[in-house]
């Protein structure tokens, strides 16, 4: 039984399930069954819904009811074109900024991804080096604003990279950029920031064309 902040554990509850792709797109979110599986009331699950549409995860249908955001591919190709600006801007400004100890540390891990059988627990850890990554590059940035910006497709930035399937491709490119960081690399960094995200585009692109996520998005992963 949830307790306190009824709303907010509903919200990140939803919310992970959406990141998570337990949820497809499109796909409609019974109101009654989560009210029932957590023993409450329908309030507070419309409440969370009504949130989530604010952070547009959620779309609301008149009469209909909520649903889980589709993506088309125009918008996939719009916001890695939104993360490709920032991110790159990112990069350059907080170039000095960034914890090259945490890269080190990312590096190795991501090493220990490419050895052997890839597993569901490797693709696991690979979002979240990837997810880590890439926050560790805007984070480092001193411009507020753009992060503020940033964190607003932060979400669907997280539904892409749990639905990429390049393993082995997003890992070397990974490497290839920490190296060029750890080298203070500017110029190099940022080319090979760009091109990364535009293969993340282009792997992403083709996995829409290629999947059905409204039936189950994790199952992507078995490609």
């Amino acid at each position: 039984m949830l307790k306190n902040g009824l709303v907010d554990q509903i919200y990140n509850i939803i919310k992970d399930k959406i990141i998570n792709l337990e949820f497809g797109f499109g796909e409609r979110i019974d109101i009654q069954k989560i009210a029932e599986e957590f023993g409450i009331s329908q309030t507070p699950v419309r409440e969370a819904l009504n949130r989530l549409a604010k952070d547009k995860l959620v779309t609301i249908s008149p009469r209909k009811g909520y649903y889980v955001t589709e993506m088309s591919l125009e918008d996939v190709q719009e916001i890695y074109e939104i993360r490709k600006i920032f991110e790159i801007y990112a990069l350059e400004d907080g170039m000095e900024n960034i914890n090259f100890n945490e890269l080190e540390k990312l590096k190795k891990k991501m090493k220990k991804e490419l050895q052997g059988k890839i597993t569901n627990g490797k693709r696991k850890i690979k979002f979240e080096t990837d997810k880590k990554l890439h926050l560790l590059i805007v984070d480092s940035c001193k411009n507020r604003k753009l992060k503020e910006m940033y964190s607003q497709i932060h979400d669907f930035i997280k539904i892409f990279q749990r639905i990429n399937p390049g393993f082995k491709e997003t890992l070397e490119e990974h490497m290839a950029l920490i190296d060029t960081i750890l080298k203070k690399d500017t110029e190099k960094a940022k080319k090979l920031l760009q091109i990364h995200i535009e293969n993340a585009k282009e792997r992403m692109v083709k996995a829409l064309k290629n999947s059905n996520l409204k039936k189950k998005g994790s199952a992507i992963f078995s490609t």
